[in-house]
């Protein structure tokens, strides 16, 4: 999947995520001997707002908690609505199965090799802001573990159709880029969380400005730089998006292969290589 959580995404973001989605389901129709699907979704597929208008509550909620009327982020409307489409092909021929893992912590983190990138960039400074909110996150090697026991069981009629959310533990992102960082060159600017908010607010409107002023002379605006963020993106670091993993635990028999000490020691190792494979 694309992920872009500019204030104007990529249009290849839905034609990758959704469209490219429904290919492979059709692929694995069409295809002899498939008949298995395991899709990779995530947990943001039910953070946004309700039809009510309420901010959805994730504070340890299961999976029978219902797909918001809209979502934070077009990002995670696209792996909605791709997850519709794979439990929605389920059947006798191809039993399909959605795995939601939580936040990446680990080798091959993509959020954290986003985050080094914008460091390099800065002259070796990583700057965020202390943000509050915690989210659920899980090591790449569990997430994956998660897919095999969903693949192995599939046929059971707890599993095919269903989704299943995967996580390890709870923690906040900025805390844990600050912890993979330490054993890099990479220093900590930490701007007060108002200033930030305020610094996001003015990028994500001026970008937008500048789209619609594009679109008013005919013209397509694509130069909108990786360090502009959607302001509904900055909102979420004040929303907690914490499941529950009990599910899994019971019907796939979920066991996480590797702890959080262990994941965050990994975390730190692999920064520190791939860090020094951005000199």
């Amino acid at each position: 999947s694309i992920i872009d959580i500019r204030p104007q995404p990529s249009l290849r973001m839905h034609a990758v995520n959704v469209d490219g989605t429904f290919n492979v389901i059709r692929a694995c129709k069409a295809a002899m001997g498939v008949r298995t699907l395991i899709y990779t979704s995530s947990l943001e597929v039910v953070s946004g707002t309700m039809a009510d208008g309420t901010v959805a509550k994730l504070d340890g909620v299961d999976e029978s908690v219902p797909i918001p009327a809209s979502h934070n982020l077009p990002y995670a409307a696209t792996k909605a609505e791709a997850e519709r489409l794979i439990l929605a092909a389920n059947s006798t021929e191809l039993r399909t199965c959605s795995v939601r893992p939580g936040y990446i912590v680990g080798p091959g983190s993509i959020g954290m090799r986003m985050e080094m990138a914008r460091a390099k960039q800065r002259s070796d400074r990583y700057v965020s802001a202390r943000v509050p909110a915690k989210i659920s996150s899980v090591h790449p090697r569990n997430a994956a573990l998660a897919h095999l026991l969903a693949a192995e069981q599939i046929e059971h009629p707890s599993v095919n159709g269903c989704c299943f959310f995967i996580k390890d533990f709870d923690a906040n992102v900025v805390e844990m880029a600050l912890d993979a960082f330490s054993r890099t060159p990479i220093q900590p600017l930490m701007l007060p969380l108002q200033l930030a908010y305020s610094l996001a607010w003015m990028l994500d409107r001026c970008d937008r400005l500048v789209h619609w002023w594009a679109g008013l002379w005919g013209r397509e605006h694509t130069t909108t730089s990786d360090e502009v963020l959607d302001i509904k993106a900055v909102n979420m670091a004040y929303i907690d998006i914490i499941v529950s993993a009990e599910r899994s635990q019971q019907i796939l028999g979920y066991a996480p292969l590797v702890s959080k000490d262990e994941c965050f020691e990994e975390a730190r190792k692999w920064c520190e290589g791939a860090y020094a494979g951005l000199e």
